[in-house]
């Protein structure tokens, strides 16, 4: 239940000499008996049966309402607290009658049944820091008196009282008016402001458009908890001040709303960007979202009006986008626009959920949503982004190709980059007549790219001979322990599936050698196994990046291999790799090969996250990552005949790579061969 606690009032029932602080923390008067409320006398004695029996009466009725709906369901009272309590998740301390600490309501439940608590401090838990919210809360359960509150309770009514004290404390945590004029909030509302002053200079915000929100940062409050600060709409965003914004719950609910200001100012009015907003806050737990109407913004999407989706690539603010590299592929989906700008929230939010790595959505003729995990990654995401347009928009002035990473001049198969309707496209199953367009090149890299006894013989011994090392000299560090995270999940499954190999790794409290040789042996088993899981893979790149980085390795690529590369990018070809090595690995294969860096000819990098190699369904996730009309768009080289047959069921045009040393294929089978690039 929600309470505007500046209108209430709160009432000593005997002496109590903290009756002042609590009321001034709260933001509640004070006031004393009698009292009338609603008609009703409060103060009057435990005898006056005349009033109190009609009190007990509609307090009843509605318990036992509350109990049909809650607690006679066959889980009791607190399997409910426990699926149902949003407490449960970030922890809450309580101090019971012998100042034993309870952490959770487990805990409390195997207390209280113990009988005699007494709850007298309550704090939420954000990352091991408590901020006291209600220090005066007091439930003497041996000096309540049932007869005069709830008259005959049973055990689970006591618990109940329990309960909706507990959330009544979390719910004035954040809406109660002392707190909404703290620091915190006020902070929150003068940097909302400063940044539509500065946004405004920039050009994102002119004319009254856009629009910028954050979440008020409180370590006391879960981040999905945290209440929302969100500038109006229709006002002059140069000329904002704090009191002009709005404060939403973290469900998007009104807490406190601009005064309004005398003529030619516009009456008060919260953003249309609000239930945008909200989807960003709701589906990726965002700290802040930006709406730009910057030029730049608008005039990428009509480059190309058919296109769903911005790309580019090799430029050097892609830094600056979260997980993004200077090498990588860089989508932002274009929604179409509407007349009024609530009309967008679906269509938004169906972007948001089909690009799961975008932190951004643009909307054609219109401008663009970006969000971060805080305003400053929020800022710095924008910046980068209205960067990387307005490069985009002078290449193509110049008549270069901003989504190759050259960015060579734009040849005549930059139709086929926009899906031209005219083109067609068909695929061939043998080397007769002519090959069919692409748009797209993902290459193998094991057989087909680089030799096998280079992977073989060179790094999987490297990475077996070094990983006590690795491990040792890197322990303590956030990698490491994300490595470690991965194996221990994997091993885990292997015990269940009684996978040969699979060893217990010992827990940390075991100390860190015992945990090291645990996870040698386990790392060793899957690399002689050859197993293509991705808690390998990762450790297995981390690795070879030492190598790399000290010189001790020199990766190997057929002489053919960065021709190839060349002539592709050259004529408009996107290339990409697919292996079941981290990404991080391949990265570092071809950044240091035998010919120098050939990452420059590359647009992006798949591994085994995006699912297995021989699995129709990861060739599907991956021909829509890069945004093709046909997957036949896209032409796939391996040297393994499974992988051939996924890609193919899934659509991509496919050849297979005869090099040395690889596995015989079968001789029926269908798909064209080369020995060398130099025959694509």
């Amino acid at each position: 239940m929600k309470l505007n606690l500046y209108k209430s009032s709160i009432i000593s029932v005997g002496a109590d000499e903290s009756i002042s602080d609590l009321a001034m923390e709260l933001g509640c008067k004070v006031e004393s008996m009698p009292i009338k409320y609603l008609g009703l006398s409060l103060g009057v004695t435990v005898r006056n049966t005349l009033i109190w029996e009609v009190v007990i009466q509609r307090m009843e009725s509605r318990l036992a309402l509350w109990n049909r709906k809650i607690l006679n369901k066959g889980r009791g009272f607190w399997k409910n607290i426990l699926k149902s309590s949003s407490l449960i998740q970030d922890g809450c301390e309580l101090q019971v009658k012998n100042r034993k600490s309870v952490r959770s309501w487990i805990t409390l439940h195997s207390v209280y049944t113990n009988g005699n608590i007494v709850l007298v401090h309550c704090t939420v838990s954000l990352r091991n820091k408590y901020t006291p919210l209600l220090h005066c809360l007091k439930i003497l359960n041996s000096k309540v008196s049932t007869k005069t509150i709830l008259h005959k309770t049973e055990e689970r009514e006591k618990e109940t009282k329990i309960l909706a004290a507990m959330n009544g404390v979390v719910s004035m945590a954040t809406t109660s008016q002392a707190y909404l004029q703290g620091k915190q909030v006020t902070e929150s509302m003068a940097l909302v402001a400063e940044l539509c002053r500065h946004f405004y200079s920039l050009g994102w915000v002119s004319g009254t458009g856009g629009s910028i929100t954050l979440k008020v940062h409180d370590e006391s409050i879960p981040k999905p908890q945290q209440i929302i600060v969100m500038s109006p709409s229709g006002v002059q965003k140069e000329r904002m001040v704090p009191e002009d914004m709005y404060v939403l719950s973290s469900t998007g609910s009104v807490l406190s709303t601009p005064t309004l200001k005398p003529y030619p100012q516009k009456p008060p009015k919260c953003t249309d960007c609000a239930p945008l907003f909200m989807k960003a806050y709701q589906m990726r737990n965002a700290g802040a979202v930006i709406h730009s109407h910057g030029m730049e913004s608008c005039i990428v999407t009509m480059l190309n009006p058919n296109a769903k989706e911005f790309r580019i690539t090799h430029m050097e603010m892609i830094k600056g986008i979260q997980g993004h590299g200077y090498h990588d592929d860089l989508v932002v989906p274009i929604v179409e626009n509407t007349a009024h700008e609530g009309e967008l929230t679906d269509s938004l939010a169906e972007a948001i959920k089909a690009y799961p790595k975008t932190t951004a959505v643009l909307v054609r003729n219109h401008g663009i949503y970006i969000w971060g995990d805080s305003w400053i990654n929020a800022k710095t995401q924008a910046e980068c982004y209205h960067y990387v347009f307005e490069a985009a928009i002078k290449l193509y002035q110049l008549g270069l190709d901003w989504s190759t990473p050259t960015h060579g001049p734009i040849q005549s198969v930059k139709k086929l980059h926009y899906g031209d309707s005219n083109v067609k496209t068909r695929a061939t199953t043998g080397g007769n007549g002519a090959d069919p367009p692409h748009r797209c090149v993902v290459l193998d890299i094991e057989g087909t790219t680089t030799p096998i006894t280079f992977v073989t013989e060179v790094l999987f011994p490297y990475a077996r001979d070094n990983v006590r090392k690795h491990l040792t000299a890197t322990y303590d560090t956030q990698q490491t322990k994300d490595d470690i995270k991965l194996l221990r999940a994997q091993v885990e499954s292997d015990l269940k599936e009684g996978v040969v190999g699979a060893l217990p790794i010992a827990p940390d409290e075991a100390g860190k050698e015992e945990v090291i040789d645990s996870l040698v042996a386990n790392v060793e088993a899957m690399i002689k196994a050859d197993r293509k899981i991705t808690s390998l893979k990762e450790l297995q790149g981390h690795i070879w990046r030492t190598g790399f980085e000290n010189n001790e390795l020199k990766a190997i690529v057929f002489e053919d291999v960065p021709q190839a590369l060349k002539r592709w990018t050259d004529s408009g070809i996107k290339v990409y790799i697919y292996s079941s090595g981290s990404r991080e690995a391949q990265r570092l294969l071809f950044g240091n090969s035998i010919y120098g860096d050939l990452r420059k000819y590359l647009c992006g990098f798949f591994d085994t996250t995006v699912g297995n190699k021989r699995e129709t369904r990861s060739y599907m996730e991956i021909a829509q990552s890069l945004g093709v009309d046909n997957p036949s768009e896209i032409l796939f080289v391996t040297d393994v005949f499974q992988e051939a047959v996924a890609a193919k069921e899934a659509g991509l045009e496919v050849i297979i790579s005869v090099r040395p040393g690889n596995a015989p294929l079968p001789e029926t089978h269908e798909f064209k061969t080369v020995t060398s690039f130099s025959e694509i």
